[in-house]
């Protein structure tokens, strides 16, 4: 599979949120992703384009995966959450992509220095 360079801009932007601390409840913590704006000064709306362009991007691939595949019985990407207004600091929309896809493409998702993550026991 090949993923295209707007998609991995877009998913080296993202952090996992059970990482993050800041997973939703009804979440599933193995695919859920915080898109975060491109910078504190991006549109919410630039966000949630965003989100929708990663969202349909994933349906279209599922449907190269598998051509009988039923988005609205059981869907590969759900975006959870976007902010409805611009506040001029850190936000980001919520968005759950399940596997097959996402074992294709997490390895465009940056690991976070966490601390004591270097610590073998």
């Amino acid at each position: 599979m090949k993923t295209p360079l707007y998609i991995q801009n877009l998913l080296s932007r993202c952090e996992w949120a059970v990482e993050a601390g800041r997973l939703p409840k009804g979440c599933d913590p193995g695919y859920t992703l915080l898109l975060h704006k491109r910078s504190a000064y991006a549109l919410a709306k630039t966000l949630a384009k965003e989100a929708d362009a990663l969202k349909g991007w994933a349906e279209r691939e599922m449907l190269k995966l598998c051509p009988y595949y039923d988005n609205d019985a059981d869907p590969i990407a759900v975006v959870n959450h976007c902010p409805g207004e611009t506040r001029y600091r850190d936000q980001w929309a919520v968005i759950t992509i399940w596997d097959p896809l996402m074992k294709h493409i997490e390895k465009f998702i940056p690991e976070k220095d966490r601390p004591g993550k270097h610590i073998r026991p």
